[in-house]
């Protein structure tokens, strides 16, 4: 009889674990952030790269080149005023890209 409460305990020791475990687990990941395009930005917003449209093959290469690589974090410092170019500070440095180029990178809103 003891020993039969004892794994008892256990087991709803474990349950409880597991639902607390959980719990953290969707509220860290249920904390999401807005897709939108890097051309989609404003001035002063940061975000984080995520993956490059399929359209951009073109300009893909040479955005990785100059350290616009996914998960890179970046604030837009400046927009030109009829919007083209864009000016961002990635990695320490200022980056100017033409529209169409931020229109095929995807980030996320930080």
């Amino acid at each position: 009889m003891f020993l039969e409460n004892v794994g008892l305990i256990f087991d709803l020791n474990f349950f409880i674990s597991l639902i607390f475990s959980a719990a953290s687990f969707f509220k860290v990941s249920g904390e999401r952030s807005i897709m939108v395009t890097l051309g989609e930005l404003k001035t002063g917003e940061k975000g984080k790269v995520t993956a490059f449209n399929q359209s951009g093959n073109a300009y893909r290469r040479k955005l990785l080149a100059m350290g616009l690589t996914p998960g890179t974090q970046f604030t837009v410092s400046r927009v030109a005023p009829l919007g083209d170019p864009i000016q961002l500070e990635v990695r320490g440095f200022k980056l100017s890209v033409r529209r169409d180029e931020a229109a095929t990178v995807e980030v996320s809103r930080l």
